[in-house]
């Protein structure tokens, strides 16, 4: 996964995430689904980290 695409990934969560927590912000300070949004935004990052190291490993192993 070349990096232009994980930063392209990572730029769109991002947007999205901030746009969502602007509107569950006017309904209530950083409610459950504020803390939901931010977990599941957090656990996708971890993913696209570990999936990108185990790549780098598979690369140098060949």
């Amino acid at each position: 996964m070349p990096i232009k695409l994980i930063k392209i990934l990572l730029a769109g969560v991002f947007a999205g995430h901030l746009l969502k927590a602007n509107r569950v912000r006017s309904a209530a300070r950083f409610s459950r689904a504020g803390w939901v949004m931010l977990f599941t935004a957090v656990k996708f990052f971890w993913l696209v980290f570990k999936y990108v190291r185990q790549r780098k490993k598979e690369l140098k192993s060949r």
